[in-house]
């Protein structure tokens, strides 16, 4: 049987875990791109779902938010 981790996250956690806005976020979820669901007013996302994510759209963890362009002569 298949180790089925059931913890829940909110979306401000998945906003940083996966480094995405709360729209993109909610919107992943209402699409079925993870898995979670709607109590009452908020939605919760099974961290399994997001960490299966993380892992099939690898980024390193020290890669900054922005890159500088380098200027060319």
């Amino acid at each position: 049987m298949e180790n089925c981790n059931h913890e829940v996250l909110t979306v401000a956690e998945v906003m940083e875990l996966l480094r995405l806005s709360r729209p993109t976020v909610i919107r992943m979820v209402a699409w079925g791109d993870l898995r979670g669901f709607r109590a009452g007013k908020q939605w919760r996302v099974y961290r399994d779902s997001v960490e299966q994510m993380r892992a099939s759209h690898a980024v390193p963890e020290d890669l900054p938010f922005s890159v500088p362009c380098e200027e060319t002569a």
